[in-house]
């Protein structure tokens, strides 16, 4: 995904074409693709594997022997490094080779954030020709901007959803035992923007106690994409509730800007709408004559249709 969002200069290095010989003016190498097919976030580096898809559209086979990349983001220099491919691309055919690209975790969460909070066209380029634009924020505003300028309306969306299933109702048994019963009164949530490479959302969940003594140890949330994690968060609260008394438990999800930009790219490319579910989860201590027993309880999974029209201007 940073090679989509971040300008890419490389260099094909060809072991047997001299490109300038005019004998060999029947055919040309032309790049199909370029795209980031898997990455892996270490603690100070981001590791990313390329596919280049390369066309031979010469008469004979061409051997590539190694590729030179150079990454920049808005004109500022980010990495380079070379990846030996030894690796022939056959006559009048497409072929797809891997390039592994190394980028330093404070760097790589800038290109993404620049991405996010500019409108400005990126192109990835191959020895100065633009093979691949990516649109602009702006020209993606239904789908796109509501991480820049419509989280407001992703709130509205997700309280919206919950004003309609509220209050949530949970009975919790153990060994067939109601020992407790849980009611959600209330839910709120709120985008708390960038930090450290993370979208932040902070929000609050009203939880009343119904039947039983037991104590709010924590909250767990998570967070899909449709169907892909992209978020989690836990907070620890340690509020003992009676029966007929409530709690505000207030919870913070995390979601890296560099998982959010992945998914949501491939979204765009498949689908004009999207489903964010949200889960939740209560840990939840109980003390008896027998001891202590914590319990992880879902207290809801809801799912957020995100339908394009809703996001336009």
């Amino acid at each position: 995904m940073l090679a989509l969002v971040s300008i890419v200069t490389a260099a094909i290095i060809f072991q047997y074409i001299i490109f300038e010989a005019p004998w060999l003016k029947i055919g040309m190498i032309k790049i199909r693709h370029i795209g980031v097919s898997s990455y892996k976030v270490l603690n100070s580096l981001t590791l990313l594997n390329v596919t280049i898809k390369v066309e031979n559209t010469f008469p004979f086979n061409v051997f590539i022997v190694y590729i030179v990349f150079k990454v920049y983001s808005y004109g500022n220099f980010i990495a380079s490094g070379v990846d030996i491919i030894n690796k022939t691309v056959a006559s009048e055919s497409i072929s797809a080779v891997n390039v592994n690209v190394t980028i330093p975790n404070d760097k790589a969460y800038k290109i993404v954030a620049d991405y996010l909070l500019n409108n400005e066209l990126l192109s990835i380029k191959i020895n100065g020709s633009v093979i691949y634009t990516l649109p602009t924020a702006k020209q993606l505003s239904s789908r796109f901007e509501y991480v820049i300028n419509y989280r407001t309306n992703l709130t509205r969306t997700i309280e919206d959803r919950f004003a309609r299933v509220l209050p949530i109702d949970r009975n919790i048994t153990l060994n067939g035992k109601r020992i407790a019963e849980i009611l959600v009164k209330s839910f709120s949530v709120k985008w708390n923007g960038s930090c450290n490479g993370y979208i932040v959302a902070t929000g609050s969940v009203e939880v009343m106690d119904l039947h039983g003594n037991f104590e709010v140890a924590g909250v767990e949330h998570a967070v899909q994409f449709n169907n892909v994690s992209i978020g989690y968060g836990f907070d620890y609260v340690g509020s003992p509730l009676s029966p007929g008394q409530s709690c505000t438990i207030h919870f913070t999800i995390s979601i890296p800007i560099l998982r959010l930009g992945d998914v949501w790219i491939s979204h765009l490319q498949h689908t004009e709408h999207s489903v964010i579910t949200l889960v939740g989860y209560l840990i939840l201590r109980f003390t008896s004559n027998n001891g202590t027993i914590i319990l992880r309880v879902k207290i809801y999974s809801e799912n957020i249709e995100i339908v394009t029209p809703i996001f336009t201007r």
